[in-house]
């Protein structure tokens, strides 16, 4: 789950309290109540609290510190890790005309983009991510812009347009079912 740009996370128990309706196709939220109404109480219910942690504000940011140090190593730019062990490559991807030459056209990165872009250029070269070479059938990049939080500048993403090259192959994999008829099928069925 992508949880980049999400300033808070609502549970369950909000969701309930606020009588929080959403849907997702098409995307809609309808919240009831800006009242949090009373979690409820009865014998199917258990309420889980954490009595081994107690939280005190001077020691916030001595954790919060601590927490930082320890996933710092985890934490790097692309251009400060090296690059992963190969390992043997055990598929192939069957081109129905492995003589065909793909349209060319030329990558176009935006004029507000560009120092992005060179700095992602020189870190990918020096740790080996990317050489410079020369090739018949290169894929253009595409450069798009990764949209921040409110206030930040938006980020360069780089995308290879492989649609030309995916339309040469060989489809390997079956079609996905037909929804529709499996739940007309199981509607009909008795249980």
């Amino acid at each position: 789950m992508n949880l980049q740009g999400y300033d808070v996370i609502l549970g369950t128990p909000w969701i309930y309290q606020h009588r929080v309706t959403f849907g997702l196709n098409p995307a809609w939220v309808i919240v009831g109540s800006t009242v949090a109404a009373p979690m409820v109480e009865g014998i199917g219910v258990s309420r889980l609290a954490s009595r081994a942690m107690k939280a005190y504000e001077e020691n916030l940011e001595l954790v919060r510190q601590e927490l930082l140090d320890y996933a710092a190593p985890l934490c790097k730019e692309a251009g400060d890790t090296p690059l992963p062990l190969l390992r043997a490559i055990n598929h192939e991807i069957p081109l129905i005309d492995e003589e065909k030459i793909y349209p060319w056209q030329p990558s176009r990165c935006p004029e507000a983009l560009k120092p992005q872009w060179d700095a992602k250029r020189v870190a990918y070269i020096k740790s080996g991510r990317w050489e410079i070479a020369t090739a018949g059938n290169a894929m253009p990049m595409m450069f798009l812009k990764k949209p921040g939080k409110l206030g930040e500048t938006p980020r360069l993403r780089i995308v290879s347009d492989l649609r030309a090259r995916n339309a040469n192959t060989y489809k390997k994999s079956s079609p996905l079912p037909d929804m529709d008829g499996i739940l007309r099928r199981a509607a009909r069925a008795k249980y």
